[in-house]
């Protein structure tokens, strides 16, 4: 059985929901999603399943609650979906072809045959980023919405990352419920940037000494910024802080900071 909980339930509805806005996270097996309108965020909720078997199971749960969700009873004007998952690469928009997307991924990801691969530019940094979805997943979610448009959160990421492109070296740690997504930059130049599965500290402190490692940056000099699903107390937070004394938050630090994204 899933759960849903109301993390920011709706006060009142907008008096203008033509200009509302819908946004909606897919984790690995669960997700979030708020309403955006009159300059904030009016609501959001997350949605966690029991446990599944199977990634058949997430799109049959995906299908149930798109079927019964109310969306706060409001039908919004533009609606943002994004995937949290490992399932792609990154690679230069110079090299980039159409027709060879599935090649890109084959050795890097488990795909299967019904796997739709879709590409998102970050034309900032002269990128393409290369993601598979399950094939159901467009069409369960179009049926709803018709106009929806569908990015990955690492595109969405990276495009956000273009604010800080006159800033030197920094890496973006932003912490999904089960995700750790890296970003390291120095001005222009993309250093690092990846996803890791996470259970606990150790996971993060071993994947941030990585990431500082492998972009070559000094953790004793480089900011690295946090953001997600954290509160500013969590012993997550407090672990790393000995470790990586230029931690610092990404501000405004609010729990909505993976919807702002996309």
């Amino acid at each position: 059985m899933s759960l849903i909980q109301d993390i920011k339930p709706l006060a009142s509805t907008p008096q203008r929901a033509d200009f509302s806005k819908l946004s909606i996270l897919l984790g690995v097996d669960s997700l979030i999603y708020g309403l955006w309108a009159e300059g904030e965020w009016l609501a959001f909720r997350q949605m966690m399943p029991g446990a599944l078997q199977d990634r058949r199971q997430w799109s049959a749960v995906l299908a149930k609650w798109l079927g019964e969700e109310d969306f706060w009873g409001v039908q919004p004007s533009s609606v943002r979906i994004g995937f949290g998952h490992t399932r792609f690469t990154l690679l230069p928009k110079r090299l980039f072809s159409l027709q060879h997307k599935r090649s890109y991924l084959e050795k890097l990801v488990p795909l299967n045959p019904q796997d739709l691969l879709q590409a998102d530019m970050i034309e900032w940094l002269g990128s393409v980023l290369v993601y598979a979805m399950e094939h159901t997943l467009p069409k369960l979610f179009s049926a709803r919405f018709p106009t929806a448009a569908f990015t990955h959160f690492g595109s969405a990421l990276l495009r956000r990352q273009r604010q800080r492109r006159d800033e030197g070296p920094h890496i973006q740690l932003c912490v999904l419920e089960r995700m750790l997504y890296f970003t390291a930059i120095s001005y222009e130049h993309l250093h690092f940037f990846n996803a890791f599965p996470w259970q606990d500290t150790n996971d993060a402190l071993y994947y941030t000494a990585l990431v500082f490692e492998q972009a070559g940056f000094d953790r004793s000099t480089t900011p690295l910024y946090l953001c997600g699903m954290l509160e500013k107390d969590a012993k997550f937070v407090r672990s790393l802080k000995p470790w990586f004394p230029k931690l610092s938050w990404e501000e405004p630090h609010h729990k909505t900071f993976a919807l702002d994204v996309l």
